[in-house]
């Protein structure tokens, strides 16, 4: 039919062998038309084929979140070497003045954490909003946890903590004379 009308759409619920079933209703189809031409799928690959274009999808953005999320740890770490880089002096001078490593590690750590805290209240918000939009093109949804968006944030906290973490280790164990040296 050229319109995509089909008014035959029959359900048949079965237990047992479905290909007798679909046997059944072939030859009551022909008992019942003049000859019409019958075609039958079982649920089950009508609902698979109306998710495979959801399923493709979720497969790029998996792909490419992985991608943003290397790049995003990249850039985390090369931005903690060039700031701890220019703190060094500043390093060095509060530790020959008596800073205990772990003062020095707390805080250069805090100052990176302050900054994924910021990013956190703004990523929430906006993520929400746009998974709430993306949520709408479904009749059965499921709810927004708020511990979805809680890893999330425990997730990047980790990653800055790595990154950021061994950087200021380095730096606070380095040796205050050959920092001021250089």
């Amino acid at each position: 039919d050229p319109d995509g009308f089909y008014p035959w759409n029959i359900l048949v619920k079965t237990r047992g062998d479905h290909a007798a079933a679909y046997r059944v209703a072939e030859e009551l189809f022909r008992q019942t038309t003049d000859g019409g031409s019958f075609a039958a799928r079982y649920l089950t690959d009508e609902i698979a084929d109306d998710f495979a274009a959801q399923r493709r999808l979720l497969r790029i953005i998996g792909l490419f979140t992985l991608v943003a999320l290397l790049i995003s740890s990249l850039g985390l770490f090369a931005m903690a070497a060039y700031y701890i880089q220019q703190k060094r002096q500043e390093i060095a001078v509060r530790r020959v003045f008596g800073a205990s490593r772990r003062e020095m590690l707390a805080r250069l750590v805090r100052s990176f954490m302050t900054l994924v805290g910021v990013a956190f209240v703004i990523a929430v918000p906006v993520a929400a909003w746009g998974l709430g939009r993306w949520l709408e093109e479904y009749s059965v949804r499921i709810a927004l946890s708020p511990w979805i968006f809680l890893a999330a944030g425990l997730f990047a906290a980790v990653v800055a903590l790595l990154s950021v973490g061994w950087q200021s280790r380095r730096a606070a164990d380095a040796d205050p004379v050959e920092s001021l040296k250089n």
